[in-house]
């Protein structure tokens, strides 16, 4: 500033005015930029903020959704545990999921069956080719396999069951299948012993000479 010119404006003030303007005009660009500085500063910081409550509530709806989808689960699984039939469900012929009663009939652990092919539970590959045929006969129509046969258990022994399978989703094939074992053991060796006794009643009246009525 060259204050010895005698048409400068600081010229008509004191000394301390002269100072407080001078000082005042070397401050003020300088205080400028600070609040332009603090000011960015501040709108960086509220929107941090604003992301952080952003993700904070994506994060506590994620949360609540999680607990949704595992209260479903838990509630699914404990009506699948209690249901009398063995149900799994198989993508190209393995077990990818399957219920307690399942691996009780199959005689398998619930760990063991997973990933596992269902030849384990089929007593011969030809019986195991011939229910893959008519599967991928019935499943692209939307038909349904039920059957009453023999499946082999873990320890050899051969069970009966009425096993009735769909395909998920009839137009492809990959999304699997579901399938529901029944065991029918205990109705087949029902129906034998009845079989039996009437066998054994037709031969002791075919074996005695006389007529005779038996009145109830």
């Amino acid at each position: 500033l060259n204050l010895s010119s005698p048409g400068h404006p600081l010229l008509h003030y004191s000394d301390f005015d002269r100072t407080r303007l001078i000082v005042v005009g070397i401050v003020a660009p300088a205080m400028a930029v600070l609040v332009g500085i603090l000011k960015r500063r501040a709108d960086a910081y509220h929107e941090r903020a604003r992301a952080a409550l952003v993700r904070e509530a994506a994060l506590e709806a994620c949360r609540d959704a999680a607990g949704q989808v595992e209260s479903a689960l838990a509630e699914r699984d404990a009506i699948l545990r209690t249901v009398p039939f063995g149900i799994s469900l198989l993508r190209d012929r393995k077990h990818v999921w399957v219920n307690h009663a399942y691996a009780e009939i199959s005689g398998f652990g619930t760990d063991e069956l997973m990933g596992r092919s269902t030849r384990c539970m089929v007593a011969s590959q030809e019986e195991h080719d011939r229910l893959g045929r008519e599967g991928q006969a019935k499943f692209p129509l939307g038909e349904q396999c039920r059957e009453e046969r023999q499946l082999i258990r873990k320890d050899g022994e051969l069970r009966w069951v009425r096993a009735t399978g769909r395909a998920i989703d009839p137009s492809d094939p990959t999304k699997g299948s579901i399938w529901v074992l029944e065991d029918i053991a205990e109705q087949k060796r029902t129906a034998a012993a009845l079989r039996e006794s009437a066998e054994a009643f037709r031969l002791i009246a075919e074996s005695i000479s006389e007529v005779f009525w038996i009145i109830d």
